[in-house]
């Protein structure tokens, strides 16, 4: 309603493309954004949504220059420099998005997907510790903070901590209970286990909840 009675008010528009990547339509979201940015260039919060709906979709270069232009109008802008770190890790840039999220960290210190975001950067580059560090960090702001939750499980895992990993995989699973793969990714934790009947009846929720979908692995 209110968009129909100011299609041209910049505010608005950031907003309606804010509710649209809520609502996986980042298309949507991303025509919306650029409306917002063509009427107001100086706008900081609608590039930053703009930056965020094209990363959705897989335009990592273009979404950096847009969060770049952001940040240049609004330095202290945290979710700016969290997305832009997003959109560095996408592209495998791993140390430049660590100083991205850190950044966003350091204007915002209790920013739980930023700490969460972090701890996968430094999975990424084999510094287990410190990873763990920032995940548990993300969930002590965000208990059901569901990257975290799932991130620490496939730590876990990687290390050979299985029943860790499969207590993190069930917190993460009670966040989303309809995402096959953390169904899966749990079955996969339980097998090593050697807790095959709990396995296999995670794989079958997984093959229900993603019909379509060939799993690799446990599953046959």
């Amino acid at each position: 309603r209110a968009l129909g009675s100011k299609p041209d008010d910049p505010d608005i528009l950031n907003h309606l493309a804010l509710a649209l990547i809520a609502a996986g339509r980042d298309g949507d979201a991303a025509a919306t954004a650029q409306k917002a940015v063509q009427l107001r260039p100086a706008f900081p919060e609608a590039l930053n949504s703009l930056g965020l709906a094209l990363h959705h979709l897989g335009h990592f270069q273009q979404a950096a220059a847009h969060l770049r232009k952001a940040i240049s109008l609004k330095p202290d802008y945290p979710d700016a420099h969290n997305n832009l770190g997003l959109t560095q890790a996408a592209r495998g840039q791993w140390r430049s998005a660590m100083v991205s999220y850190r950044k966003a960290i350091d204007l915002k210190p209790k920013y739980a997907d930023a700490h969460a975001n972090l701890g996968i950067a430094l999975l990424m580059r084999n510094n287990r510790a410190l990873a763990l560090r920032s995940l548990e960090k993300a969930l002590d702001l965000e208990p059901n903070n569901l990257k975290a939750l799932s991130n620490t499980a496939s730590a876990f895992h990687k290390n050979g901590e299985y029943d860790r990993a499969i207590e993190f995989y069930r917190k993460a699973i009670n966040v989303m209970p309809e995402a096959a793969d953390l169904h899966y990714n749990l079955g996969i934790s339980l097998l090593k286990a050697g807790r095959r009947e709990q396995a296999a009846k995670e794989f079958a929720e997984a093959k229900r909840l993603d019909p379509a979908r060939k799993f690799p692995g446990g599953q046959r």
